[in-house]
């Protein structure tokens, strides 16, 4: 079933700042999800569009607040507002068409991350997109889509695992970043298994289902790298960024995500050069056996145009023919005709032409 979706011109004649949804908008409601947390406690509220007005009040030193789904403008709205956001920034929020960016205002940093996912079919790459709001002790987390990997984060503040619930709001968004850079890897290593699966098909001369392959890997990634590199130079911004939002010992932990975000844009550049490489090996392997059929229908045709000729010769209506009356003179024809054969094979043959 198609999908409903927004498009850019529904904002056609609006005023900037307008808070209008642009992208697919999801069946499943819109949930919230709030964690107040410091080293020594942690509470959580969880709930739905209509009860955002219930959301309790800060109980610990970080708060991070989630919401799954952007298609509610209203919501994303009130909320962008309780958390002192410029409207161009709400309006940013609800788009989920944004490509990787990020933009600073005067107490707080607005990243628009992106990152691959594998569709239900195991072929398609689908881009999914988190929005993230870094403020003085806030996260400000939005999702679009439905494979947020952020389980793994909620379990370990809870648990009370790692540093995150010693550090403040800024270790927090390096987190999320970390979880986000990390979701590339699945991607990579199935782009990896697939084209080295095909490699050896290559290799092994089989064509079977080759182009098709071929041009799905090409696509992913194409969609691999349109989304690694901008997100690189977006964490390579962040970096360098000079912000109190973001504390000198969070500094080298953002250089470890960059790393990582790097070996994954290498990896996506020799997945492109190896497919590339491929496509040629298969274009020659196909344009040789093209060659080797015509080389023996060639030598078929060479060796059977002299005997052609003799035939036709002897099968001229003339009255004196040599060796027309003699009783085994068709056997002499015929053996002439075996012998000529026998010698353009062995005449090819010796020249490497077979």
């Amino acid at each position: 079933m198609k999908k409903k979706r927004s498009k850019r011109s529904d904002k056609f004649g609006l005023p900037p700042g307008s808070p209008v949804h642009v992208g697919e908008v999801p069946c499943r409601p819109v949930n919230i999800q709030v964690m107040d947390y410091d080293a020594n406690t942690c509470t959580e509220w969880h709930g739905r569009a209509e009860a955002a007005a219930d959301m309790p009040s800060r109980k610990a030193a970080v708060r991070w607040i989630h919401l799954d789904g952007a298609h509610n403008a209203e919501l994303v709205q009130r909320l962008g507002r309780q958390q002192g956001l410029r409207d161009l920034t709400i309006e940013d929020l609800l788009n989920s068409e944004q490509r990787p960016k990020m933009d600073e205002c005067s107490d707080s940093i607005f990243l628009v991350l992106k990152y691959p996912v594998l569709a239900a079919d195991g072929v398609r790459v689908e881009l999914e997109l988190l929005n993230l709001i870094l403020g003085p002790n806030t996260v400000f987390s939005l999702a679009i889509g439905e494979h947020a990997p952020l389980t793994p984060l909620r379990d370990r503040i809870r648990e009370g695992r790692g540093r995150v619930r010693q550090r403040g709001a800024d270790y927090l968004a390096y987190c999320l970043l970390d979880l986000v850079v990390d979701s590339f890897f699945h991607l990579v290593e199935r782009l990896e298994d697939e084209i080295d699966q095909l490699q050896e098909t290559v290799l092994q001369g089989k064509s079977s289902g080759f182009a098709v392959r071929m041009q799905q890997l090409r696509v992913a990634v194409q969609q691999l790298l349109r989304v690694a590199r901008p997100m690189h130079d977006l964490l390579a911004a962040l970096h360098r960024k000079d912000s109190p939002l973001m504390q000198p010992a969070t500094q080298p932990y953002l250089a470890d995500v960059l790393d990582h975000l790097s070996s994954i844009v290498d990896s996506g550049e020799h997945f492109r050069a190896t497919l590339d490489a491929m496509m040629e090996i298969h274009l020659a392997t196909m344009s040789n056996n093209m060659n080797q059929v015509i080389k023996l229908l060639t030598t078929f045709t060479a060796v059977f145009m002299p005997l052609s000729f003799l035939a036709g010769v002897y099968g001229m209506n003339f009255r004196h023919m040599p060796g027309l009356e003699n009783p085994v003179g068709v056997y002499i024809i015929l053996a002439v005709m075996l012998l000529l054969g026998l010698g353009m094979l062995f005449f090819f043959r010796r020249h490497k032409w077979l």
